[in-house]
């Protein structure tokens, strides 16, 4: 496989490899990630293939619209709280899935992203669909964070790198609030007291 490699001012090629099927690394504010469109199951199976990643394990969906969260997943008042004190952020929620809602891998719960990065939140109102985004680096080893090591791990394994600079280097805290219990399974910028904080605020 070629791999293409990319700026964000090339969105149009970026946009043409993500809907036809195609994955993509691309540098967020915290770490470069791994993307494709959500409703491809051919791109879903590709990330796991690169990454060796565990089939039982979901991949999160990145948003460009927080009013759009609604429409995934179960979103109380408490909930609501912490989407507009951290979102976008570094900030992953993993929230009870809509009743009426599928999602590749998702069983009950979904994990959703919107990441503070201009040109990531372009590139996903571009392609007017939702990204299935994982960490770019192989299942079990650290996350990625510059573009030298994203190249030298996924050249000629998936369809494009972005080439970019990332602000933070540190993964988003993974969140997940259901039935108002709040658990952390990966801690990142935002902590777990100032996740609490904003969900009981008066």
């Amino acid at each position: 496989m070629n791999t293409l490699l990319l700026e964000f001012n090339d969105t149009l090629e970026a946009r043409k490899i993500i809907l036809n099927d195609g994955v993509i690394a691309f540098p967020t504010e915290t770490v470069y990630g791994l993307g494709c469109r959500y409703d491809s199951f051919l791109a879903y199976n590709k990330i796991f293939e690169v990454k060796g990643r565990d089939a039982s394990k979901s991949l999160t969906v990145m948003l460009y619209d927080k009013n759009d969260i609604s429409k995934l997943a179960k979103v109380n008042e408490g909930t609501k709280k912490v989407i507009d004190k951290f979102m976008p952020g570094a900030l992953t929620l993993v929230l009870p899935l809509n009743d009426d809602v599928k999602i590749i891998g998702c069983q009950d719960t979904v994990g959703i992203r919107i990441p503070d990065n201009e040109d990531v939140l372009n590139l996903l109102k571009g392609i007017e669909k939702y990204m299935f985004v994982t960490s770019a680096n192989l299942s079990n080893h650290d996350s990625l964070s510059n573009f030298d090591d994203v190249y030298h791990v996924f050249n000629n394994k998936i369809d494009g790198i972005v080439k970019g600079e990332i602000s933070n280097g540190e993964a988003s805290t993974v969140c997940s609030i259901v039935d108002d219990t709040i658990t952390i399974f990966r801690q990142g910028p935002i902590s777990k007291d100032e996740i609490e904080g904003a969900y009981y605020e008066k």
